[in-house]
């Protein structure tokens, strides 16, 4: 959890659009491996300098497909699985060109532009509470609870 909160707290800090405060808040990004690697991993586009962050139930399946189209790769994503989180987790993110990108972010991370998915965390709640009502089966710890 503290790591996500990090992790949050410096990707939020990307929009500012102050260079000098930019520039530190990437540098942080890159400078907290396990931050990045631990969880969902970013999408890390090495052509075009970007990388993709997201937080859950924030729209992740439209942002990632935005990516992999963006990348060229969203016709293979799909190919390989409906789902797109397939395709990123037993694929995209195993792969060497994946593992290249992500190790040009760490020599040199204030070349990379960071976009992070976020929702309104009011809405998120909501979201959560109903799905955890409509999925009860599975949760029926929380639904006991709520």
């Amino acid at each position: 959890m503290a790591t996500y909160k990090v992790f949050d707290a410096v990707t939020l800090r990307t929009c500012i659009t102050s260079r000098r405060r930019r520039n530190k808040s990437i540098r942080q990004i890159a400078a907290n491996l396990h931050s990045v690697t631990y969880g969902p991993q970013p999408i890390v586009d090495l052509r075009n300098k970007i990388v993709l962050l997201w937080s859950a139930k924030a729209g992740s399946v439209f942002a990632i497909k935005w990516m992999f189209k963006h990348m060229g790769l969203l016709e293979e994503a799909l190919a390989f699985h409906p789902w797109i989180h397939c395709y990123r987790m037993k694929v995209f993110c195993v792969s060497d060109r994946y593992k290249a990108a992500v190790e040009d972010f760490f020599q040199s991370p204030l070349s990379y532009r960071v976009i992070k998915f976020v929702r309104s965390p009011f809405k998120r709640a909501v979201s959560s509470y109903v799905y955890v009502l409509q999925n009860a089966e599975r949760n029926s710890d929380l639904v006991e609870t709520l």
